[in-house]
């Protein structure tokens, strides 16, 4: 059964040597590096996917750093380790990860991936993420509202 659960000092080292597939490198931040991150900024969440208790996957989010009222909220890293992609697991994932951020308050939930991304577009379309353009540093902006929340296809 997949759950999502705060990183741990009994889980993170299985977290932070989760992989990508060889043709996907480059397309997320290393969890190793991201995990350091969350240890200097007390808005940044790290969570891991657990099949079944063990480490599939990462994610990470926060409140918009720009405006912390305005009840955006960032999902930023989100990944599945090599081994565990093609099962569902990151759509299960997915849907638990943007559950808990509705749940923490969410007015709407924004994130991002890079453009030859096809792997991470399709599960956030299915989402109900929308585009809503090119981030500074070319990454794609993604938009989920509240009326679009739970449209997993």
């Amino acid at each position: 059964m997949i759950t999502v659960q705060p990183v741990t000092r009994n889980n993170w080292v299985a977290v932070a040597s989760l992989e990508l597939l060889p043709e996907q490198a480059g397309l997320v931040a290393p969890n190793v590096g991201s995990l350091a991150a969350a240890r200097f900024d007390a808005t940044y969440q790290p969570r891991a996917i657990l099949n079944d208790g063990v480490p599939v996957g990462f994610s990470m989010r926060c409140t918009d750093d720009e405006d912390q009222n305005t009840g955006i909220h960032w999902l930023f890293r989100f990944m599945l380790g090599a081994g565990h992609q093609g099962k569902g697991h990151g759509k299960a994932g997915l849907a638990l990860v943007l559950e808990q951020i509705w749940a923490a308050g969410a007015s709407s939930i924004r994130t991002m991936h890079k453009p030859k991304s096809a792997v991470a577009a399709r599960p956030y379309a299915g989402a109900g993420f929308h585009m809503t353009g090119m981030l500074d540093d070319g990454d794609v902006e993604l938009l989920l509202h509240p009326a679009r929340r739970g449209r997993q296809r």
